[in-house]
């Protein structure tokens, strides 16, 4: 697993540790502005995401929704 996130030098690429730093984002716009999420599970285009501690889990696409990950 690791061999895949190397680098031409060996090293591991800081974008696999950054996917597990990041667990929390906002919405930059629309409905949900300014609230803060969890996310669940991320794949390639979305994020399965909880806000404010609900329940609820919600699907996004990571292309066309404005977020910032804090």
């Amino acid at each position: 697993y690791l061999k895949q996130h190397q680098d031409d030098q060996g090293y591991i690429q800081p974008k696999f540790f950054y996917q597990y730093l990041v667990k929390q984002g906002t919405f930059l716009e629309g409905p949900f502005k300014s609230l803060i999420f969890n996310i669940l599970e991320e794949n390639k285009k979305t994020l399965k995401v909880s806000i404010e501690g609900s329940n609820l889990a919600f699907n996004i696409n990571k292309e066309t929704t404005k977020i910032n990950f804090l």
